[in-house]
């Protein structure tokens, strides 16, 4: 690498600059250009030097449209252009520029051949820098967003996170827990007092609202048990092994854009200093790559990164209609759905098999307490007990 910067410096001397490139007018970077390029339209060198420069301006061009493709298509947000990234992916694993050192030009070389190998050592200087920093940085950062399926897994979480903040099921699971409660309690009056003979358990379920839930069976209702499946549905999306997951690979993909932002700050530092020495057309394709990547990451920082960990935090907060739903709580004050058992632990209650538990409880109740009355009184017929559920 020393030989290649070595050769660098032989071949075109160094350009000290009163101010940064950035910070010059375009004026002086006019009157700059004039003065070291002339007005040559053409600098290329012999056929070689042509075709090799021709080829490091697609390689870098190419790029650039994989990485403005990736941006302006939204390839990071929906999972149907996840094929762009991966076309990124490709263009990233092939080097732009060899590892090797420029042409010489001979002193009986005409001054158009001169210049062109001075056009291409140059482009060739700045590609290798890329190489060593910004296109090795963002090669792993992109290889990471694809293996670890950040895009599926952002997609696949906001999905079901907003859907289940639309469906509210919260305030149904309130309302059931309140109605369970209810039905015990009328329950609890009838077997203390040894009253209720005559009463069905249909008849029980409408006075505790419980048969808003319920079929006349006692069994969940079809909306009940079809909302509880699709909870369930959701909420193994994001169970304890796969928020364990989504954190450790947004973390790594977060430190990894971080490393690729720094190596492009310091590729565009050396830009800074050795933009003068690149032909005005060579430099504009070195800055539309700067932008491109800026965007890219831009979009890898707001979408792969804050919005998962926006995610994360809502699966954790229990003052949420996601996290409460993981965590079975903040909406049975009652303590309903614990009397069927405890939480699982991998934050996926099984809200389905949890209502139907909680239902079945309830009939038992009734028809446990309605054996035993007909056990009391089985010597008065008369007294007309139900004989089973109705």
């Amino acid at each position: 690498m020393k030989k290649i910067l070595f050769a660098a410096a032989v071949l075109m001397p160094i350009l000290v600059l009163s101010k940064p490139f950035g910070a010059m007018s375009e004026e002086e970077i006019k009157a700059s250009d004039k003065e070291r390029w002339g007005n040559r339209v053409s600098l290329s060198g012999q056929e070689a030097a042509a075709e090799e420069m021709d080829k490091l301006n697609k390689n870098l061009s190419n790029l650039t449209a994989k990485l403005n493709a990736c941006t302006e298509m939204g390839a990071l947000l929906m999972m149907d252009r996840i094929e762009l990234v991966k076309e990124l992916q490709n263009t990233l694993a092939m080097q732009l520029v060899a590892d090797n050192i420029g042409y010489l030009a001979k002193p009986d070389d005409p001054p158009h051949i001169q210049r062109g190998y001075e056009r291409l050592n140059a482009f060739k200087v700045m590609l290798q820098a890329f190489e060593r920093k910004s296109r090795t940085k963002l090669r792993i950062l992109v290889t990471d967003i694809i293996g670890f399926q950040m895009i599926e897994r952002r997609a696949r979480w906001s999905s079901v996170q907003s859907r289940l903040e639309d469906l509210k099921t919260t305030e149904m699971f309130r309302e059931l827990d309140k109605a369970y409660e209810s039905f015990m309690h009328n329950m609890d009056v009838m077997t203390l007092r040894g009253k209720g003979l005559d009463v069905t358990g249909t008849e029980l379920l409408m006075v505790s609202k419980l048969g808003k839930f319920a079929d006349d069976d006692c069994t969940p209702s079809p909306k009940l048990d079809g909302r509880a499946r699709i909870v369930d549905r959701y909420l193994k999306v994001m169970n304890k092994e796969a928020l364990e997951l989504y954190l450790q690979y947004t973390g790594i993909i977060k430190t990894e854009s971080a490393d690729t932002l720094n190596s492009l700050a310091e590729d565009h530092n050396f830009y800074e200093e050795y933009a003068l020495k690149l032909l005005p057309t060579d430099r504009r394709l070195v800055e539309e790559f700067f932008k491109a990547v800026s965007k890219f990451l831009d979009q890898v920082d707001n979408f792969l990164v804050k919005e998962s960990e926006k995610m994360t935090q809502k699966a954790l907060d229990l003052t949420g209609e996601v996290g409460r739903l993981r965590f079975c709580t903040g909406f049975s004050p009652y303590k309903s759905f614990l009397e069927v058992g405890a939480i699982e632990s991998n934050c996926c209650p099984v809200y389905a098999k949890r209502v139907t538990a909680m239902l079945a409880k309830c009939k038992n109740r009734y028809m446990n307490y309605m054996k035993a009355m007909r056990e009391r009184y089985k010597n008065y017929p008369n007294m007309n007990i139900p004989d089973g559920w109705k």
